[in-house]
């Protein structure tokens, strides 16, 4: 992976990271043997109480519409490309709590975070803004035994590079 979309990667985790009450934090898809050995990488302790919450920053792709913004030489070009990366969220279910709003105002938190970091902003520069986090999906699922929110938040990430070519 490109020395920008790496340097994406760990500004979206430190985002995350920064969100009150977000849980554990990876900067790339954890993978288990099992579904009870996979959702405990998310247990944790938050105000004092067990729980499983967490966050996992996953590379999505690199669409094939980079826009040449122009050549500074006959082998160099400026170019934007843009990273899309996944985050995905688990979030232990509670019914008695109501779990579910809470998973849903986190969810926000964290697309609100995303959306005011400068550091996440600083990348496009003059080439463009980077668009806004969407919430793709939003469910329950089952782990082993544990029952949890899903929340799946697709952030696209405008870099411009210089790319030289070689001839």
């Amino acid at each position: 992976m490109s020395d920008e979309a790496q340097r994406v990667r760990a500004i979206l985790a430190a985002v995350v990271q920064g969100v009150p009450d977000a849980g554990l934090v990876y900067d790339y898809r954890r993978w288990a043997i099992s579904h009870a050995a996979f959702i405990d990488l998310f247990k944790t302790t938050i105000d004092g109480a067990a729980c499983y919450r967490g966050w996992m920053v996953g590379y999505v792709n690199m669409p094939s519409n980079q826009t040449t913004v122009f050549s500074t030489s006959l082998n160099e070009a400026n170019q934007v490309r843009e990273h899309v990366f996944k985050l995905y969220g688990y979030y232990g279910l509670k019914d008695a709590d109501a779990s579910e709003k809470a998973a849903q105002a986190l969810a926000i938190q964290v697309m609100d975070a995303l959306s005011t970091s400068v550091d996440l902003r600083g990348f496009s520069g003059q080439w463009g803004q980077t668009p806004a986090p969407t919430i793709d999906f939003f469910d329950v699922r089952l782990f082993g035994n544990i029952l949890c929110h899903v929340i799946e938040i697709t952030q696209r990430v405008r870099v411009a590079v210089t790319v030289t070519t070689v001839s």
